[in-house]
């Protein structure tokens, strides 16, 4: 573990649909914090009090077109996904832009959080590995659920049939990979008690276990 003293920063990773957002919450209730690291790349391509385009959206326009910014001054996040879906040059391209901001503003909200007191910030990160933001972490929680059921929770909250599902699964880091990756990791398959083993795993990383 890292020494922040009594605080602790913990990686929450897990494919689409695990319910890492449900987890997480499971967390806050005993106490945790949580940073979901989608939220701030929204904020970041927010437009500003003035309806312009915030640094972050100016600096993603000038690589991919002036096209990617919304009539309100956001970023235009459904065509820039067209552009970037399937071509990994222009993903990293993009992440080359976005993940250096979101990390900052990342660190910036926890260094509060760890300044008021909190023992533990989790932090909801998509790209956790990809982005290297694993290694800023005391430890790493994997959020897992048998494969169907990632499926079924896709295509109920995103409206999109299971064969797009599935394609999007097929296009994340594998489940075992995630797994060996983490410290710990947490069944979430509707049926696992979510609040015990939030408990016990909080109790542990706490520990320094």
């Amino acid at each position: 573990m890292k020494d922040r003293g009594m605080g602790r920063v913990v990686g929450i990773c897990g494919r689409s649909g695990s319910g890492k957002t449900t987890v997480c919450r499971a967390f806050e209730e005993l106490g945790a914090k949580s940073i979901d690291t989608d939220r701030v790349y929204r904020d970041l391509t927010c437009a500003d009090d003035d309806g312009m385009p915030s640094e972050c959206v100016r600096m993603i326009a000038k690589e991919f077109g002036g096209k990617v910014i919304a009539s309100d001054g956001s970023l235009n996040r459904a065509y820039l996904a067209r552009i970037v879906f399937g071509d990994k040059e222009k993903l990293s391209l993009l992440n080359s832009i976005t993940h250096k901001r979101i990390m900052e503003r990342t660190e910036a909200m926890i260094f509060e959080y760890l300044r008021m007191g909190t023992t533990c910030v989790l932090v909801d990160a998509p790209a956790l590995f990809e982005s290297g933001f694993d290694k800023k972490c005391d430890a790493v929680v994997c959020v897992t659920a048998p494969e169907d059921t990632l499926v079924r929770r896709i295509v109920a909250r995103d409206g999109i049939t299971p064969e797009q599902a599935m394609r999007r699964l097929a296009s994340q880091i594998p489940d075992e990979e995630l797994r060996a990756r983490a410290d710990f990791v947490f069944l979430n398959d509707g049926e696992s008690p979510i609040g015990k083993q939030a408990e016990m795993i909080l109790g542990e990383i706490l520990d320094g276990e």
